[in-house]
């Protein structure tokens, strides 16, 4: 395996700019997400770094290989990258084995070297015993794995996914992410994954690199961008944070006084954080909502959804901020939209100065 080194990758499709001097880098033996809405870039730098699509600026190495860069584009045959896409691209009339090992066998690997290789990487994906079958006999999943398998037979120095779970159903999401952890931990391998999902990419990735607009706008742990994201569009993208305007009106290590609608609140804060104007992001489950009169933020409700245990409440702030804020409920607790209520806010993050995306009142 080898390590991915981006730096300042450019690429536009006319007048618009698809990729903004992007730098990234991927350690040897990593998980990386690429994560982001629709049309920020990040299948086009996976397509840069597979070879499918010519860098205007910047360079992209694997290892200590100069593979895009000005004057020099490695075609992608040669970058010894393994891929794995939302279609699985099986051969219906081969085995398992015999997809597994085709790609072996047009790079003319002896017969010995394919078995071997065939078997260890069906091993890795828990389908040795279904060497024998086709395609058509196999689940959803099964055939992800075996996509999995030929990615990882041929030795690949990077594998990238490109939405490789779009196409399940949720429970097979959810089990093949299992199975993309399981392959991580036992085949060591560099992995770039790309993905709009958030749960996913929080779930699977050692650290998550989130684009916007062609921009990398953080690049964290999956922990890091959750509970400390980097600016608004992060906030907003990651969690659904809601965004709330308060004043800060005193500062300690790591922690914030912030007033919200009358309520001063402790809240977790950035260094460099001053008193006054700034944006506190809020998420639903550290909002609580009380029965009106009780000690909290006073609030309304706006709309009420039952999910068993608890509900969930979209509120707005009695001082009239125009922001709805995401709370949990007790189940048991009547709630109907326009009813008075107060919100105990357990926890909070105040984005760094100059990543609020609400002005100073």
């Amino acid at each position: 395996m080898a390590s991915l080194s981006i730096e300042g990758a450019t690429k536009r499709f006319g007048p618009k700019v698809a990729l903004d001097g992007v730098s990234l880098g991927v350690e040897d033996g990593a998980f990386l997400a690429l994560l982001g809405p629709s049309g920020c870039g990040k299948s086009t730098l996976l397509r840069a770094v597979a070879g499918f699509e010519r860098l205007d600026g910047g360079t992209i190495r694997l290892g200590d290989e100069l593979v895009s860069g000005p004057g020099t584009h490695v075609p992608t045959e040669r970058r010894r990258l393994g891929m794995v896409f939302q279609s699985y691209a099986l051969w219906p009339h081969m085995s398992v084995a015999g997809n597994v090992a085709f790609a072996l066998e047009v790079q003319g690997l002896p017969a010995a070297e394919r078995r071997s290789r065939v078997a260890r990487a069906l091993d890795t994906v828990g389908l040795a015993e279904l060497a024998d079958r086709r395609p058509a006999a196999l689940s959803g999943g099964q055939r992800q794995r075996v996509a999995l398998a030929r990615t990882l037979a041929a030795e690949p120095r990077v594998v990238l996914l490109d939405e490789p779970l779009a196409n399940l159903d949720a429970h097979l999401r959810e089990t093949m992410q299992e199975e993309f952890r399981r392959f991580h931990r036992e085949s060591g391998a560099t992995m770039v994954f790309v993905t709009h999902d958030q749960a996913e990419a929080l779930a699977l990735a050692d650290r998550v690199a989130v684009l916007m607009d062609g921009r990398l706008v953080q690049v964290d742990a999956p922990e890091a961008l959750y509970e400390r994201p980097a600016d608004a569009e992060v906030a907003r993208f990651v969690g659904r944070g809601a965004l709330v305007p308060v004043r800060i009106e005193g500062v300690g290590p790591g922690r914030a006084r912030a007033a919200l609608a009358g309520r001063v609140l402790e809240l977790r804060a950035p260094p460099g954080l001053v008193p006054g104007g700034a944006t506190a992001c809020l998420r639903p489950e550290a909002c609580r909502v009380l029965a009106e009169g009780a000690e909290g933020v006073p609030a309304r409700v706006r709309s009420v959804r039952y999910t068993g245990p608890v509900r969930v409440v979209a509120l707005e702030l009695e001082d009239g901020g125009a922001t709805p804020i995401g709370a949990v409920a007790p189940a048991e607790l009547a709630l109907e939209p326009g009813r008075r209520v107060t919100v105990d806010v357990r926890d909070g993050w105040v984005l760094p100065p100059g990543g609020s995306g609400v002005r100073d009142r």
